[in-house]
């Protein structure tokens, strides 16, 4: 650098002021290039990443509709499992009903049958004494306590 001697005072020659204001705006000329060129790089990745979020944004909509038909799908399989156990379960009831009621009918007649049994058994019975006590009471003369007109 070279200096001049003006007005009592050492200056810098102005062709190295304007040399170092040139190199200066120079540094300054490509910084800005620099930041230019990563704002341009910058929009290419927002670019990307906004290409990126609607694709993500279309396969996140994709996924929602595939798995509310899978759902409905699953709820129908269930809900056809439950009618068909249900109605197993009111089919299994009823047999076991008609079934307790057949038996219950049975034992009615059993019921029927021995009371029925029972009573022709008394009936015999108080025939038989009678027809003993009559045979006794003529041939020895002795009375039961029934009476005979």
């Amino acid at each position: 650098m070279s200096y001049s001697y003006q007005n009592n005072t050492y200056r810098p020659d102005m062709d190295d002021v304007v040399r170092q204001n040139r190199e200066q705006v120079e540094t300054v000329k490509g910084i800005v290039h620099q930041n230019i060129e990563k704002l341009y790089e910058r929009g290419e990745r927002l670019e990307e990443l906004n290409q990126k979020v609607e694709v993500l944004e279309n396969s996140a909509n994709d996924f929602q509709t595939t798995t509310k038909k899978t759902n409905r799908l699953f709820m129908w399989k269930n809900f056809k499992w439950t009618i068909i156990v249900a109605l197993t379960v009111i089919i299994l009831i009823i047999l076991v009903l008609k079934e307790a009621k057949i038996n219950l009918i049975n034992e009615w007649f059993l019921f029927l049958k021995i009371t029925k049994g029972f009573q022709i058994m008394m009936a015999q019975k108080v025939t038989h004494t009678m027809i003993m006590s009559d045979f006794y009471h003529k041939k020895f003369n002795i009375s039961f306590g029934l009476v005979h007109k």
